[in-house]
């Protein structure tokens, strides 16, 4: 999960909103950075905190 909140971008955020993608725990993480931290997760418990 730290890696996840270390590639925060709020610059992102302020992006997404202005398609409306609105949320409360919005972190900006870009869907490239996400799948290539996805192909390295094996834990069960941790996909479901994702």
């Amino acid at each position: 999960m730290q890696h996840l909140y270390a590639l925060a971008n709020p610059v992102n955020v302020e992006g997404q909103q202005r398609f409306g993608i609105r949320g409360e725990k919005m972190l900006g993480t870009s869907i490239y950075d996400l799948r290539k931290l996805a192909k390295g997760v094996r834990d069960h418990e941790l996909a479901a905190k994702l």
